[in-house]
């Protein structure tokens, strides 16, 4: 009886830990992997694009919509010209690495990775996105 029960904790974690990658849980951002050209990625409001700044909250008709920051210009970590909505499709255009430095310490941070992407949201937006705020795939 007692080996019955090993077997079925067993396989009821292996189906815990396949259920997790399955549903979202082993995300990569445009930060930790290259997303080319063409290629359609989700906005991303993860805990590294959350303590950058660079998404949030809204409230919109009374509830609290996650959002992540597009500058429509040009690459940038402030100053931001739109939102999209957390876990919306976009398409990627380009990707450019810039050196990036932090205001308090100057800190230089090397490759640091923007995307151009285009969404179809009404209206449309085209802009740049910081890397860490793409997903490969949607949750």
């Amino acid at each position: 009886m007692k080996q019955i029960t090993q077997w079925i904790l067993l396989i009821v974690m292996l189906l815990l830990v396949v259920g997790c990658g399955v549903l979202g849980v082993n995300v990569k951002t445009g930060a930790e992997q290259e997303f080319r050209p063409d290629g359609q990625v989700f906005t991303y409001c993860g805990t590294v694009c959350a303590a950058k700044g660079q998404c949030g909250t809204i409230n919109r008709d009374g509830t609290q919509v996650s959002v992540v920051l597009v500058n429509q210009n040009e690459p940038a970590t402030e100053e931001h010209s739109a939102l999209i909505e957390d876990n919306f499709p976009v398409n990627v255009v380009e990707l450019r690495r810039l050196t990036v430095y932090n205001k308090q310490s100057g800190e230089p941070f090397e490759n640091y990775p923007f995307y151009r992407i285009s969404a179809e949201t009404a209206p449309p937006i085209v802009g740049w996105i910081d890397g860490a705020c793409l997903a490969d795939k949607e949750r």
